[in-house]
């Protein structure tokens, strides 16, 4: 098999390229994606698999002597921990290990690494036993800073947000002329972004049809591929109460969400209710309040509740290899766990469902 330079891979554009370098069952994974995936997601995923195997097949004492493209499944699953181990350090001299623990995996590092874990899903799928040696060290690439407050919403903050955003406190005298009606509106919108970390682009696409209340789940397209997103069974409650409002508000808008002005509510919208309710409620730090808040707040809560980072990075969707052999009733657990923590908490919303007239 001839060898290809480290230039040449780099210019690789075409899958067709890189299928006679890598194991057969690559070339099957990249079959059966070609509906799913795009042209150059696959390119990038080919290149991703050439490093780890050629990696492997150079370095590690189980592999060499072997040329990536001979390598079988049995040669696949054979694969541990360790491996993975050695070839992320490889990647990155500041990645450390440490009792099989490491520190420091960098973005790209991370992108890697959910590729490869691709490939051992795609296998567990086919044989129908699960192994990624992969998944302990997928890591969430957006970085939760700990020490910085004001970054997230503590659950006392999230209690006067609320209190402001179901009843209106705060509120100036022409505000709360609209605010009965809109209330129930406001907090459905930030309930969910608080159960499930989405970004806001993602919440204003939502359509009527993207909601199943039978399984309480959010259907998103996400790199081209369809993932269901699950919310609190307390927020269930508002999604069916302001259901009924809906249709009421505007017929025939496919647009779950709408605005005052009865079509598609826009990000921008979204951002200025942030600011109304945040300086009615903490005004302190409204400046610092946007929609990335709930976002961030989202991802501190789940990692107290004890969610493993896989679950937290499918959730908020911060990378498109971990979509595969997901658990959603997993999840689910957690994010009701959250919700129960924000109803002992007093967090109005979790307390008590709202009323709302047409």
């Amino acid at each position: 098999m001839p060898e290809l330079s480290s230039i040449q891979k780099k210019y690789i554009t075409k899958i067709a390229d890189l299928k006679p370098l890598l194991p057969a069952v690559c070339r099957f994974y990249f079959d059966s994606k070609i509906n799913e995936l795009k042209p150059s997601t696959l390119v990038e995923y080919g290149k991703d698999f050439l490093l780890f195997f050629t990696y492997l097949c150079d370095k590690e004492n189980d592999f060499i002597g072997k040329h990536s493209s001979e390598l079988t499944v049995n040669d696949i699953l054979s694969i541990r921990q360790s491996h993975i181990i050695h070839f992320l350090c490889s990647l990155n001299s500041r990645i450390k290990h440490e009792n099989d623990i490491v520190y420091g995996i960098d973005k790209a590092s991370y992108r890697r690494i959910c590729a490869i874990s691709s490939i051992f899903a795609f296998i567990s799928d086919s044989s129908g036993k699960y192994y990624d040696p992969t998944r302990k060290f997928i890591k969430q690439r957006i970085k939760l800073d700990r020490d910085k407050d004001e970054n997230v919403l503590s659950m006392e903050e999230q209690k006067a947000f609320f209190l402001s955003v179901c009843y209106g406190d705060g509120l100036t005298e022409n505000a709360i002329k609209k605010h009965e009606k809109y209330s129930l509106r406001d907090t459905l919108i930030f309930m969910i972004l608080l159960d499930t970390g989405i970004q806001v682009s993602e919440l204003v696409s939502l359509n009527l049809s993207d909601i199943n209340f039978q399984n309480n789940t959010l259907t998103l397209i996400r790199n081209e591929i369809e993932v269901n997103i699950p919310y609190s069974i307390i927020t269930s409650k508002y999604m069916n109460k302001y259901l009924e409002i809906r249709y009421y508000q505007k017929e025939g808008e496919n647009a779950f969400f709408l605005s005052n002005q009865k079509c598609r509510i826009s990000v921008r919208q979204i951002e200025r209710l942030v600011k109304k309710y945040a300086v009615a409620s903490i005004e302190e730090k409204s400046s610092l309040l946007a929609p990335g808040t709930f976002r961030k707040t989202f991802q501190k809560d789940m990692i107290n509740v004890g969610a493993d980072e896989i679950s937290i990075a499918y959730m908020m969707g911060i990378d498109k290899g971990v979509v595969e052999n997901i658990n959603v009733d997993y999840i689910h657990k957690f994010v009701n766990l959250i919700g129960e923590k924000r109803k002992i908490a007093g967090v109005v919303a979790y307390v008590k469902l709202l009323e709302s007239t047409r």
